[in-house]
């Protein structure tokens, strides 16, 4: 990938990071679901002061793993979206 063709990626310490209104449209999810996903430990991010940033290859990694996981049968759903769906049928 070429880093002049994604402008919006800041460079730090040699690394691609994202942001987390970034990773939110990287992954086309909502901030709140970035927000989740970093407490349930899903993805890991780093925090400075107020704002996170996220390592573009350990993304790429977490959703390599993740597809992976999906097409062996082994994928395991949150514990947020087995609330959610078992509070449908109650």
């Amino acid at each position: 990938m070429n880093i002049q063709s994604v402008p919006h990626y800041m460079i730090f310490e040699s690394k691609i990071v994202f942001s987390v209104d970034e990773l939110a449209v990287y992954l086309r999810v909502s901030k709140s679901t970035v927000y989740r996903l970093v407490h349930e430990g899903a993805i890991r991010g780093c925090k400075v002061g107020r704002d996170w940033s996220f390592d573009h290859a350990e993304i790429d990694s977490w959703i390599e793993k993740r597809e992976a996981d999906f097409f062996d049968g082994t994928a395991v759903m949150s514990e947020h979206r087995k609330g959610r769906r078992a509070g449908r049928f109650k």
